[in-house]
């Protein structure tokens, strides 16, 4: 029995079919033979990972703005402060200059907490429990390549 392509489609067509259904089916069974399924799985993986829009994936809460906000204000030569996430509700914040080095001291804070939890107060906020990480950067944004250095420098690689 022969196992060319149109044997293939003869499998996935309805027995009605139009030359619009023959296209997408063609389309269909040539991606399944040709694709290996290990680069199919990755590909849609990487698909779900990747953020909607141009913009950046992670923005600051509303708690947080008011934080980034004094932190900014207490730091001049700040670009961007550091925001680090914990999976115990507590967050770590730092400013950040151009060069990717601490313009401020690290302000660990819980909202609507009087202070961090216990966990935190034990292990300093152990980076094995970080949930997100990111910049919020200060306008004006400093160009991409600077944004890169630093984020690396400061947060480290995300691979």
């Amino acid at each position: 029995m022969p196992y060319g392509i149109t044997s293939i489609m003869e499998r996935f067509l309805p027995r009605q079919s139009t030359f619009f259904d023959l296209i997408l089916t063609e389309t269909k069974v040539r991606r399944t033979c040709l694709i290996p399924t290990s680069f199919q799985e990755a590909h849609i993986a990487m698909a779900k990972k990747q953020p909607k829009s141009g913009k950046s994936a992670t923005s600051p809460e509303k708690g947080e703005l008011a934080m980034i906000g004094g932190i900014l204000e207490g730091s001049p030569d700040a670009v961007g402060v550091a925001v680090i996430r914990l999976d115990c509700g507590c967050r770590k914040m730092a400013a950040v200059d151009k060069a990717g080095d601490a313009a401020s001291k690290i302000i660990m804070y819980r909202d609507h907490a009087e202070s961090i939890c216990d966990q935190c107060k034990a292990d300093h906020g152990d980076f094995l429990r970080v949930v997100k990480q990111f910049i919020s950067w200060q306008s004006p944004e400093p160009d991409i390549y600077t944004k890169e250095l630093i984020i690396s420098k400061v947060l480290g690689t995300q691979e």
